[in-house]
C-alpha cells in the first residue's frame, strides 16, 4: 500500500472508531431516540449511516468494489446497543484494508461517476 493510503485507511478508521465509541454507555432509549426536529436522526442512525457512507465511498467508488448499498435502510437502523455497529465496523477496517493495498495509481488517476445505488441526494459533481 502507498504511505499515503496507509495514512488514508489509518485516518478514516480512527474517525468511524470515534464515531461508534461516542455511542457508548448510552442506553437502548437513548441510543434511537429521535429529536422532535424535522429531518432530525437518532444517534443510531447516524452512525449507521456514517458507516454505510464509507462503505459506499472507500469500497465502491475510491476502490471501485461492488458493495451495494441500502441508504433507506441506514436512515431506519436501531439497536439495543452498539455491538452490531461494532460488528459492521469491524469487518469494514477489514474490507478497507484489503481493497487499498489493492489499490493501483491508474485505478487513482481514473475519472468516473459511481453507479447510482452508492450515492443518492444530489448526485456527484465533477471536480477539476
Amino acid at each position: 500500500m502507498f504511505p499515503e493510503l496507509d495514512e488514508l485507511n489509518r485516518s478514516i478508521t480512527m474517525r468511524l472508531r470515534q464515531v461508534v465509541d461516542c455511542l457508548d454507555g448510552l442506553s437502548e432509549s437513548q441510543l434511537n431516540f429521535t429529536p422532535p426536529l424535522s429531518g432530525a436522526n437518532s444517534p443510531y442512525v447516524v452512525a449507521a449511516h456514517t458507516l454505510g457512507n464509507a462503505r459506499a465511498w472507500v469500497l465502491g467508488i475510491a476502490c471501485g468494489r461492488d458493495v451495494g448499498r441500502d441508504r433507506p435502510g441506514e436512515f431506519r437502523a436501531t439497536g439495543a446497543d452498539t455491538a452490531a455497529l461494532r460488528e459492521s465496523l469491524a469487518g469494514l477496517e477489514r474490507e478497507m484494508g484489503e481493497a487499498l493495498r489493492e489499490l493501483t495509481p491508474d485505478r487513482l488517476d481514473r475519472r468516473f461517476v459511481p453507479e447510482k445505488g452508492l450515492w443518492d441526494e444530489g448526485g456527484p459533481a465533477r471536480r477539476p
